[in-house]
């Protein structure tokens, strides 16, 4: 008979699931959509901050404008402030099209060729906007001012780019498990995360609380620091309400479970046990499957 106060065994710690692309490379070294930027530095995926460059003076500035005001008034600025569901989505085009969408097709992880080459800042500003003129355009009005990009946009969108690519039979659904109990959930969006990382699908994920200053979600600017839950300074950032993209999970001995995030054009850790507990049908996953 076991004793009450034995020590539950440690699990073996190490990845459970990661794009093809990243599992020869290590922790830090994890690769997305590269974006050439200028200065010949390499970010992962884009940054909606960017589209502030491009907001005209005299729209987004004077008269006291609110930022509503200027959402409505300038599609960069509207960009720049609520484009993070249109930037995930754009990210996750051109790494499905890079590697073909159909599972058979992909090229395998170690061929050489599984790198996507680094786009051009230019021309990933260009594949923004063209997705944004399209399926994610972000209407004018106060709710998707409030919202952003909608999640039954997102799931046309990328229907619309699966059939584009011959794949009739994958299906795509926002927040499959809204309906059940919690407890439920957590377990069901976590195996489903590393179910499509193990398939190379990046999954495209919301965070949403209705208290930003008490229930923002952390994120760590390294993995070491998230599995100890440390908060160090100038080493992480909030977010209250946001759209990211998975690309890895990883568990540690034991059993804190950490989510491999891109975000902002960098990567970022996330404790999934503190993404969860906010799950809704605001805080939750884009979900690819057969």
């Amino acid at each position: 008979m076991e004793e009450k106060n034995e020590k539950q065994p440690k699990t073996e710690a190490g990845w459970r699931a990661r794009l093809k692309r990243n599992w020869s490379k290590g922790v830090e070294e994890a690769e997305y959509v590269s974006v050439l930027l200028p200065n010949g530095r390499k970010c992962q995926g884009g940054n909606q901050s960017w589209w502030l460059s491009i907001v005209k003076p005299e729209k987004a500035e004077g008269q006291n404008l609110s930022r509503y005001q200027k959402c409505r008034k300038d599609e960069n600025y509207r960009i720049a402030s609520l484009g993070c569901g249109v930037i995930a989505m754009t990210n996750l085009e051109l790494y499905l099209e890079h590697r073909g969408i159909a599972g058979s097709e992909r090229m395998p992880a170690d061929d050489g060729k599984s790198c996507i080459k680094a786009l051009p800042k230019e021309d990933y500003i260009k594949a923004v906007r063209s997705k944004w003129k399209g399926n994610y355009r972000i209407g004018r009005g106060y709710v998707n001012y409030v919202t952003g990009l909608y999640p039954w946009k997102m799931e046309a969108g990328l229907r619309e780019c699966l059939i584009r690519n011959h794949c009739d039979r994958t299906r795509v659904q926002w927040a499959s498990f809204a309906g059940k109990s919690k407890n439920r959930q957590k377990h069901l969006v976590w195996d489903t995360i590393c179910d499509m990382l193990n398939a190379d699908y990046p999954v495209v994920c919301s965070y949403h609380t209705f208290s930003p200053k008490e229930h923002a979600l952390i994120l760590y600017h390294e993995l070491g620091l998230a599995l100890r839950g440390i908060k160090a300074e100038g080493r992480y950032d909030k977010v209250s309400s946001h759209y990211m993209t998975i690309i890895g999970c990883y568990v540690s001995e034991t059993g804190c479970r950490v989510l491999q995030m891109e975000s902002w054009g960098n990567l970022y850790y996330v404790r999934y046990d503190e993404y969860a507990e906010k799950l809704s049908y605001f805080t939750n996953i884009l979900r690819i499957y057969e």
